[in-house]
């Protein structure tokens, strides 16, 4: 536990002076005179949080905590209205939904995971939706892919701005490659209203 495996001992120097050093009483590595708190956590396996939980020392947090602080940012963010267009990704398990069946059929697999699920209230504080941006291929530059092989006193390659217009339209082409979501927080409950959700049982 967090504080039991530090121990501070009185050192003498080889010049008679002293001086107070703490250490880890498990693997006795030592540490400074003002260092009690990196001895505490040396080889200890658990913390304290400030609620009193247990949780390991890895975080700074128990999981109830950190959850909670975690939900207090989510819902610090401004809220936007969707414009109705997917997808749409879930913040918490990082799922894109491409349409209304799949996000109504994600609320239907995880309804047990929504404690005490009885109305759309508690669904609605169970899903962190943000919309998504789509992912195009990048603008192609022939003097940056022959950078490494040009000379020094290089002007670039020949018909550069020619070769770059032919390459970026083939990658046109490509169209969207994949989506990321982006950092704003949706309506909810707009959402689930026009994909016609609704809690029963």
């Amino acid at each position: 536990m967090y504080g039991e495996k530090a121990c501070q001992v009185t050192v003498t120097s080889l010049d008679g002076t002293q001086h107070q050093q703490w250490f880890c009483t498990k693997c006795r590595r030592i540490w400074g005179e003002k260092d009690q708190h990196m001895a505490s956590w040396c080889c200890c396996t658990h913390k304290i949080c400030e609620c009193g939980q247990e949780h390991e020392k890895h975080y700074t947090h128990c999981d109830d905590c950190r959850a909670k602080k975690e939900h207090e940012r989510w819902c610090a963010k401004p809220e936007v209205q969707w414009n109705g267009e997917f997808p749409i990704a879930d913040h918490s398990s990082e799922t894109y939904f491409f349409d209304g069946s799949s996000l109504l059929d994600y609320i239907d697999e995880n309804i047990e995971d929504i404690e005490d699920a009885e109305s759309v209230d508690d669904v609605v504080n169970s899903l962190r939706l943000s919309s998504c941006h789509q992912n195009k291929p990048r603008t192609f530059e022939i003097n940056e892919w022959c950078n490494d092989d040009l000379a020094e006193d290089s002007d670039g390659v020949a018909n550069a701005d020619s070769i770059d217009e032919r390459i970026n339209a083939i990658l046109a082409e490509t169209g969207i490659l994949s989506y990321s979501m982006n950092s704003d927080r949706l309506n909810v409950r707009q959402i689930l209203t026009a994909i016609g959700y609704s809690v029963t049982g």
